[in-house]
């Protein structure tokens, strides 16, 4: 099986290609990683009038993007099975972060 591409497994699940945004990082065993810069994405899906796929994790941030169609998923399995019409993922709504940003911390700056 050639490596593949979030997007392009979409493609092929729906049989077409739709404009839409794709901003995701899947690991080995299928799940679909937090990315940052989620936010100015959903901007942009918005201003071109675009879908935007995202991790679960990341949908409320990318909510506030404006009104557009997102699907967050946690799994490539998730969003293949929501494609094909089998398992249907919820409407995302603006939100907060559930887990902190890793990282370095301003508070431990001298």
């Amino acid at each position: 099986l050639p490596a593949m591409t979030i997007g392009e497994l979409a493609d092929k699940a729906i049989g077409e290609s739709r404009e839409r945004v794709r901003v995701a990082l899947s690991s080995l065993d299928g799940s679909i990683q937090p990315v940052s810069g989620v936010l100015p994405a959903g901007l942009c899906a918005a201003e071109r009038s675009q879908r935007l796929i995202c991790p679960a994790e990341n949908g409320p941030e990318a909510a506030w993007g404006g009104d557009i169609d997102i699907l967050a998923a946690g799994s490539l399995t998730e969003l293949l099975n929501h494609l094909r019409g089998t398992q249907l993922l919820s409407p995302v709504k603006p939100g907060m972060l559930t887990t902190p940003p890793s990282g370095p911390d301003m508070a431990d700056l001298r």
